[in-house]
């Protein structure tokens, strides 16, 4: 006479998952979306699949706001040493930013207010002191002379 043999599913019951929305939660979540992590990653750091880490996240808005707080944190502190290295000089980093956030472009020369060569020179003149900023030079345009 066969014998049936009854399996149950290894693991949770269904609709449970070894995420808490606590603080040592919502701190892990806060770290990895501050490094970029992917959602996958973080998924597979805290021990779960991504949808349960979507789902969780969707439930406990209190965790979906760290993790949103995180990637905002991240992007900050991103900002914070591409400026440090700009003002340090790096000029690729300057004509990174240069484009970025006030519209400049690689353009050939201008016709208008040009020297020899179509290009204007930057005059830079110091400044000893600027309310509310330590920049130690101010660059003044002078379309009567020409930069290489």
């Amino acid at each position: 006479m066969p014998t049936s043999i009854t399996s149950s599913k290894p693991g949770r019951p269904s609709g449970t998952t070894k995420l808490r929305p606590d603080a040592p939660t919502r701190h892990k979540l806060f770290y990895l979306a501050r490094l970029f992590c992917t959602q996958a990653e973080a998924a597979g750091v805290l021990g779960v699949t991504r949808q349960t880490l979507l789902t969780f996240m969707a439930r406990h808005p209190q965790a979906r706001d760290e993790w949103e707080r995180g990637r905002t944190c991240g992007c900050v502190a991103l900002r914070k040493m591409q400026w440090d290295l700009a003002m340090s000089g790096n000029t690729t980093m300057l004509i990174w930013l240069g484009k970025q956030y006030l519209g400049q472009t690689k353009s050939g020369p201008s016709r208008r207010g040009a020297g020899e060569h179509g290009r204007r020179m930057l005059d830079i003149d110091p400044v000893t002191s600027a309310p509310g900023c330590s920049l130690p030079t101010i660059a003044t345009v002078r379309p009567s002379f020409v930069i290489p």
